[in-house]
């Protein structure tokens, strides 16, 4: 008698299991018939049941179904369902969620699922871009990202995208979204700060890149310069050297801090002070490259610049003792040019533009065989 009643609860346990999943097997039915509208009312009640709501299977079903009609090339069938990407994606992470562990099979299943919808949105938007066809580009790439909202992949390319067609608007929402995945590149920053400061106008918002820039490429120089020009541009130059000098104070040993004051004076046409700078750098860290350089550069522009103010001069007497007097000042810059370019060059051995400075300076400064040196070399480069 007890075996008997053992059994009949069995049974009716599988009737209560099989009543309940009566409306996700109808919907798998409904789907491999491709009666898409069917199988969508069919799960949409199964995910509403209190008996099989809380299934991973009911959500994966769902998923396969809402994916069935986003990928539908029917106008008709796609329109059961405006947003069949994001409810389809919902849907298997609901169903991951249900079932936690990776190795599940609903939960393997949903992740191979979200991959193969993500891909075929993938495809499509590189197929368009690579036809020139940027709008439908920026729209499916759009359509992964739905998919897999932190995807790196199609943000970047749904921004390189809407920067092909001209819209700074669109390509920027992408670009922001690979700085919130944590993607790091100096070229979205650089475009994101060009954004903000120059479309936008929005300069807070542009220090705000600069800062997170900063933050992601900490030996980046550039983003330090471009703060400088964004605080001249606003005419904040007090504001700018008053940072400085107190970031200065805090960390003195911090040669990136002594460079920035050294170009900002440079912007502001103190070349004194910039040199003074740029030295200061040089001696917290000998090998401090920027600093380098641009001392380098700073000294042979101010002999350069005093031989092409001679060569400006006239024929008269009087301009060519002139001309004559500020060559011999050239001269003599150049010399105290020599020992900057050197050092510079020795920190930036394979800049061409360093090599061509410097062999000018030997050969100014009367130093020809290290001038010819020079020469030899950039010639077996080419």
């Amino acid at each position: 008698m007890k075996k008997s009643l053992l059994i009949i609860c069995m049974m009716l346990g599988m009737a209560t299991a099989f009543a309940q999943n009566k409306a996700v097997n109808k919907a798998e039915q409904l789907l491999k018939q491709n009666k898409l509208s069917e199988a969508k009312e069919q799960i949409d009640a199964a995910v509403n049941d209190e008996k099989t709501k809380d299934k991973a299977k009911t959500w994966y079903t769902r998923g396969q179904i809402y994916a069935a009609i986003a990928t539908s090339e029917d106008a008709s069938v796609k329109a059961i369902s405006e947003n069949a990407i994001a409810e389809a994606a919902q849907s298997f992470r609901k169903a991951q969620e249900l079932e936690p562990n990776p190795t599940s099979p609903f939960n393997a299943l949903s992740d191979q699922a979200l991959n193969g919808l993500w891909g075929v949105y993938i495809n499509n938007g590189a197929k368009a871009y690579e036809a020139q066809n940027y709008e439908v580009a920026v729209v499916e790439f759009d359509k992964a990202l739905q998919v897999i909202p932190t995807d790196t992949t199609a943000s970047l390319y749904a921004g390189v995208a809407a920067q092909q067609l001209g819209d700074r608007d669109r390509s920027a929402k992408y670009f922001y979204n690979l700085l919130d995945a944590g993607y790091a590149d100096k070229d979205i920053f650089y475009t994101l700060i060009a954004y903000e400061r120059d479309q936008k106008q929005d300069y807070a918002k542009a220090r705000e890149v600069i800062k997170r820039g900063k933050e992601a490429f900490p030996d980046e120089v550039e983003f330090r310069k471009q703060e400088v020009a964004l605080l001249l541009k606003e005419d904040k130059t007090s504001e700018a050297v008053n940072e400085l000098k107190q970031a200065i104070s805090a960390e003195p040993k911090n040669p990136d801090l002594h460079f920035n004051l050294g170009y900002l004076n440079e912007e502001l046409g103190d070349q004194a002070a910039a040199i003074a700078a740029y030295k200061k750098a040089l001696e917290v860290d000998p090998t401090h490259k920027n600093s380098a350089f641009n001392l380098a550069v700073i000294h042979y522009n101010r002999a350069a610049d005093l031989v092409k103010e001679a060569n400006n001069l006239g024929l008269s007497k009087e301009e060519a003792k002139k001309g004559a007097e500020m060559r011999k000042r050239a001269t003599e810059y150049f010399k105290e040019a020599v020992p900057y370019v050197e050092n510079a060059l020795r920190l930036h051995p394979d800049n061409r533009t360093l090599m061509e400075i410097t062999m000018v300076t030997y050969d100014r400064a009367g130093e020809k065989a290290k001038a010819d040196a020079l020469s030899k070399q950039l010639d077996s480069m080419e």
